[in-house]
């Protein structure tokens, strides 16, 4: 899949994020510069988090330092996203209590079990919180992103 995809076609400025600089490959073999690592984001210059789910971060949704950068975008009142298993960032950092989320349907019990109401959907926006449930939900995903980030 095309790095941003939709998100690029917009016009907005995106920056991608690992634990460690370089380039990541995608599992269809798609390279990507990394722009930051994790713990260089500074929220102030940024209007909002998507994290991207895959068998990668499947791997790594335990994180505390993706938790944390979670927590600090939704407290600052950020716009804050995740698609497929990357809604359990969102659950784990304790941001979707008491909240309407989707994800992939292999992690929903990580969301109800921190008492998220989990919706059988492909996109869920509640507040500044955006979740989707996986690759057939990129698109949508994507616009409502943008047309959240553009409307400020």
């Amino acid at each position: 899949m095309n790095q941003g995809g939709y998100l690029k076609k917009t016009g907005l400025k995106l920056k991608s994020l690992q634990f460690k600089g370089g380039q990541s490959i995608g599992t269809e073999g798609t390279i990507a510069k990394i722009d930051l690592m994790v713990t260089e984001v500074s929220i102030d210059e940024y209007d909002a988090v998507a994290f991207i789910g895959g068998p990668g971060m499947a791997q790594i949704v335990d994180d505390d330092s993706l938790q944390v950068l979670a927590k600090r975008f939704f407290n600052s009142k950020k716009l804050t996203a995740a698609i497929c298993v990357a809604p359990v960032i969102l659950a784990k950092a304790d941001i979707l209590k008491g909240r309407n989320a989707t994800a992939w349907s292999g992690v929903k019990e990580k969301l109800t079990e921190v008492g998220a109401n989990y919706i059988d959907k492909k996109v869920i926006v509640d507040g500044h919180i955006i979740t989707a449930d996986g690759p057939e939900a990129a698109r949508e995903f994507g616009k409502e992103i943008a047309k959240r980030i553009l409307q400020n």
